[in-house]
C-alpha cells in the first residue's frame, strides 16, 4: 500500500475520531473524561473545532497534543483520552456502518 494512501487514511481517521469528539453523539462521554481531568466541556470542544482543519496527515497529530499555554493540559488529557478510547470501542463500527473505504483492513 502506499505511503500516500496510509497518510490520507491516518488523516481521516483523526478527523473522524475529532468530529466525534465535537460532536454531541459522544457529548456525555467527553463531559465524564472533563470531569475526571479538571477540564471544561465547552473549552475542549472549542479548543478542537479550531484544531480540525489543520489535520491533513499523521505529521500534524502531534499538534492535537499540544498544549496551548492557556489551558492546564486538562483539554489535551481529554481529548487523548476519548482519542484512545473511540479507537478501541467504537471505530471499528463506525468503519462497518458507513461503508465508504474500499480497503477496511487498512483502515483497521
Amino acid at each position: 500500500m502506499a505511503a500516500e494512501y496510509r497518510k490520507n487514511i491516518c488523516g481521516y481517521v483523526t478527523k473522524k475520531v475529532m468530529r466525534e469528539f465535537i460532536n454531541d453523539t459522544y457529548k456525555k462521554k467527553v463531559e465524564d473524561l472533563c470531569s475526571i481531568y479538571g477540564a471544561n466541556y465547552g473549552s475542549a470542544r472549542n479548543m478542537y473545532i479550531q484544531k480540525i482543519e489543520q489535520v491533513t496527515g499523521p505529521s500534524h497529530i502531534p499538534l492535537l497534543f499540544e498544549c496551548p499555554k492557556w489551558d492546564s493540559k486538562g483539554n489535551v488529557k481529554v481529548f487523548l483520552e476519548f482519542f484512545k478510547w473511540f479507537l478501541r470501542e467504537r471505530y471499528v463500527r463506525h468503519l462497518f456502518t458507513e461503508g465508504k473505504m474500499e480497503q477496511k483492513n487498512a483502515y483497521i
